[in-house]
C-alpha cells in the first residue's frame, strides 16, 4: 500500500438531533437573557453554561437554558427558585 492514501470516514455529531452544552463568557447574541438558576441577567464578562435540548421532531424547536457558572447572589437564587416553585411567571 505504499504510495496510496487511505481515506477514513469521519462521524460528525448532528447537533440538531442531540442535546449539547456550550460554555462561554459575556453577553452573546441568541442566548437567553436571564440565568435560570437566579433570575439575574447575564452581564458582560460573566461566565455561563448554555444547555440545549435535542431538536423536537414535531417542529416545536429546542429548549435552551442558560445559567451562570457561579451565581453572583445566592439570596437572589433562593428567592427566584421559590418563585418558580410557587408557579409565578417571570
Amino acid at each position: 500500500m505504499r504510495g496510496k492514501t487511505k481515506t477514513k470516514t469521519c462521524h460528525v455529531i448532528d447537533l440538531t438531533k442531540a442535546p449539547y452544552t456550550t460554555f462561554g463568557a459575556g453577553v452573546r447574541k441568541g442566548n437567553p437573557r436571564k440565568c435560570l438558576a437566579c433570575g439575574q441577567p447575564i452581564k458582560g464578562g460573566e461566565t455561563w453554561r448554555r444547555d440545549a435540548s435535542a431538536e423536537d421532531p414535531g417542529g416545536y424547536g429546542r429548549i435552551v437554558t442558560i445559567q451562570h457558572s457561579r451565581c453572583p447572589d445566592q439570596k437572589a437564587r433562593n428567592v427566584f427558585q421559590k418563585m418558580l416553585a410557587n408557579g409565578a411567571s417571570r
